[in-house]
């Protein structure tokens, strides 16, 4: 990790995550009279920052809410979306399989040259400030994927090439990690930070997708950022406030909190009713695009129950349907 250099100290990535674009607004946003300008407010501000810091943009996973996304969503990112160096989510992706990735709106994107994927194998450089010369460097780990630290690749990058002392080695990883305050009732322990922190050893910078509340924290050397979603789109987050992390040629980040002040919100009487219905929705959906003989139907409502906040006669409905 470099030293601190607070008088030369400059900005050398963004980070985000869980931008979920969507054709139809969510139920709590269905207030928006157009709910395309409602998201390009959000791109249009992260692609300004970008070019204000002439600096890259690092992103987390789940880019688009739906893997099979219309051509008009798909058009509306090619022609908005700031480029971006990016890995997979599970929304990303066809039944949640990195293996089918050619079919996705994802894919597309890559093909497209508006996004290029970040490489598991090892870290690769992808950004050198002219004023401190330090190198970013960065790996990623894509939903599904393992985590590893950069002392596991066995194929050295060539000698003229390895990251210097004062370079930034930075983990892009989409997977629930989650603190105290930062979680839902009964997360799995082995998503806790503390417990995947020991895979982040080597790495100067670890950055995570999935978990929608940003958080940042530090496990040994690694400082740790959460990305959180950077577009609004349940009622729970009404109060949430998006946030890019700017990270500086130091290694720490700060948080660019995004002007949400145009953002419109159904009612919140009228957002209540329809809010389980459409969260299940979007799990009966992925339901649907499993295999029939792979699916205990049981079991995976029982997850979802355990994994979401639900209330009380929604559940009783789903319990009582299953026949418990």
């Amino acid at each position: 990790m470099p030293a601190l250099r607070k008088p030369d100290d400059r900005v050398v990535a963004l980070l985000c995550a869980d931008i979920h674009l969507s054709h139809n607004a969510p139920t709590a946003r269905s207030a928006e009279p157009d709910w395309y300008a409602a998201m390009e407010r959000s791109l249009k501000e992260l692609g300004e920052l970008a070019a204000f810091h002439l600096a890259p943009i690092l992103f987390a996973g789940d880019l688009f809410e739906s893997w099979k996304s219309p051509p008009e969503l798909i058009n509306f990112a090619l022609d908005v979306l700031p480029t971006m160096y990016a890995i997979a989510g599970q929304h990303d992706l066809p039944h949640h399989n990195q293996g089918e990735i050619h079919k996705s709106a994802y894919q597309t994107l890559i093909k497209a040259g508006r996004i290029t994927s970040l490489r598991e194998r090892r870290p690769e450089p992808i950004h050198r400030d002219e004023l401190t010369d330090i190198r970013v460097w960065s790996c990623g780990f894509p939903w599904g994927s393992e985590i590893k630290s950069p002392g596991y690749f066995s194929s050295p990058i060539d000698s003229k090439g390895l990251p210097l002392q004062q370079d930034l080695v930075i983990a892009v990883i989409h997977d629930f990690c989650w603190m105290p305050g930062y979680t839902y009732p009964g997360a799995p322990a082995a998503k806790e930070l503390s417990v995947l922190g020991s895979k982040l050893n080597g790495y100067d910078v670890a950055v995570f997708g999935d978990n929608h509340s940003h958080f940042s924290s530090k496990v040994g050397d690694c400082n740790v950022w959460n990305c959180g979603c950077l577009i609004r789109r349940k009622k729970d987050e009404r109060k949430y406030k998006p946030t890019v992390g700017l990270l500086y040629s130091d290694g720490h980040i700060e948080p660019h909190f995004l002007d949400t002040s145009e953002d419109k919100w159904l009612d919140e009487e009228v957002s209540e009713i329809g809010q389980d219905f459409e969260g299940l929705g979007e799990f009966l959906s992925e339901l649907g695009e499993l295999d029939a003989d792979s699916l205990d139907f049981k079991e995976a409502v029982k997850r979802y129950l355990r994994e979401h906040e639900v209330r009380e006669l929604t559940r009783k409905i789903l319990i009582e349907g299953m026949g418990e």
